[in-house]
């Protein structure tokens, strides 16, 4: 199975998330401005929750995916406050035809003085965890 990892951040949260992500599933993550350029079987997309919602360009970059060119999308995310981005990205991967990976990674993110030193460690293993599982959904 052949994946790729891609996210968005603005704080860099979520790029320690994918880059662990990434070294799990032997590939290099990517922000969401470098489009797919070949298809993969198992999509990584990873997203900041900000004010309780998704950031325009992760939804933008949703809609340029057909499913001729990902098979399926592990959702991962961070957030100061909310895991309120997974229903969100579901419900856009859905209208696009894209099936979406059973379970998804959240953790905090730091913003401000919320959340000091998170994403941290465990964090991190947590989500090479996640990875692991996600390669064998």
């Amino acid at each position: 199975m052949n994946a790729s990892v891609v996210y968005y951040t603005k704080s860099g949260n979520t790029k320690k998330i994918a880059d662990a992500i990434g070294v799990e599933v032997g590939t290099q993550a990517g922000t969401i401005d470098n489009a797919l350029t070949q298809p993969v079987d198992l999509l990584f997309l990873g997203a900041s929750v900000y004010k309780f919602g998704i950031d325009k360009a992760v939804l933008t970059f949703i809609d340029t995916l057909t499913p001729a060119m990902v098979g399926k999308v592990a959702i991962f995310s961070t957030s100061a406050m909310s895991d309120s981005g997974y229903p969100i990205l579901c419900k856009a991967l859905a209208a696009k035809g894209i099936p979406v990976v059973d379970q998804h990674f959240y953790c905090k993110g730091k913003f401000a003085f919320a959340n000091k030193n998170r994403p941290n460690e465990e964090d991190v293993q947590n989500a090479k965890t996640f990875a692991k599982s996600a390669m064998m959904a």
